[in-house]
């Protein structure tokens, strides 16, 4: 009887190990879709009703509304890059650390071509589902990158 229920346990931490591992996959799979633009990639591995949360905002995103953000992202920074420093899954959720680098070679809301290299923080959590990306959350230091820029912080008169 004893030894059915630690076999029980074990199988059970096996099937969360695996599940946790795919879901780690499936997070790195969109962040390499990302950085080649492969929307029709992306479109597979997103649930129907998929949710980006992205900054401060609490309106989420479709992906209809995150495709033109992402291509004006990756017009002004044709070699923008996501570099993941730390990744890790808890049941249906994964958190990824990442460092997103950049050179500033178009436009960018109303900031004319600079040529510098940016380099900031994200964190990304992700909510997997049936093998499916049902909602992204990213939070990224967007201060930074705009001070490397050239922008600065001023107050209020």
């Amino acid at each position: 009887m004893e030894t059915e229920l630690i076999n029980d346990r074990l199988k059970s931490y096996q099937l969360k190990e695996i599940t946790e591992l795919k879901n780690i996959e499936l997070a790195k799979r969109f962040i390499e879709f990302l950085d080649s633009s492969d929307y029709d990639s992306m479109k597979k591995i997103f649930s129907n009703d998929f949710k980006l949360y992205w900054g401060s905002t609490n309106e989420p995103l479709s992906l209809e509304d995150f495709i033109p953000l992402h291509k004006m992202f990756y017009t002004a920074f044709p070699d923008y890059k996501h570099s993941i420093e730390g990744i890790f899954a808890s049941g249906n959720y994964v958190v990824a650390r990442i460092l997103l680098t950049a050179t500033h070679k178009n436009d960018f809301q109303g900031i004319a071509p600079t040529n510098k290299k940016i380099a900031y923080k994200s964190i990304q959590i992700y909510e997997i589902q049936k093998d499916k990306l049902k909602t992204a959350h990213a939070v990224e230091d967007e201060m930074t990158m705009m001070q490397q820029l050239g922008m600065e912080l001023k107050m209020k008169d």
